[in-house]
Order: structure tokens, then C-alpha cells, then sequence
């Protein structure tokens, strides 16, 4: 990695409207900056099969 990288570690508690089914699913955002600190790459890791469990 450089110095122009950010990450960020998180869950995301949500309910699925159309099942009624909760989640709770780590995730990670990275962030690439240029030298200006504008954003300009951002990529998202997440764990899909509890979403996708929640939407059966």
C-alpha cells in the first residue's frame, strides 16, 4: 500500500423489507486519494452470503 490509502473496517446491521430477515456483516472500504486529497478509487469488501442468506 502507499500513503495515499485509507481503510475502514465495519459492520452493517440491516432487515431485508421483502423477508423480514436481519443481517450483521463485517465489511472494508478502501479509499485511494490523489495527491489533492480528492477520492479517486474506492472498493468495497463485504460479506455477500449473509446478504444474500437474508434476502431468501
Amino acid at each position: 500500500m502507499n500513503n495515499n490509502m485509507v481503510l475502514a473496517t465495519l459492520r452493517y446491521n440491516g432487515k431485508v423489507k421483502a423477508t423480514g430477515k436481519s443481517y450483521n456483516a463485517q465489511a472494508a472500504h478502501l479509499w485511494t486519494l490523489n495527491d489533492e486529497g480528492e477520492i479517486i478509487h474506492f472498493q468495497q469488501y463485504v460479506d455477500t452470503k449473509k446478504l444474500a442468506d437474508a434476502e431468501k
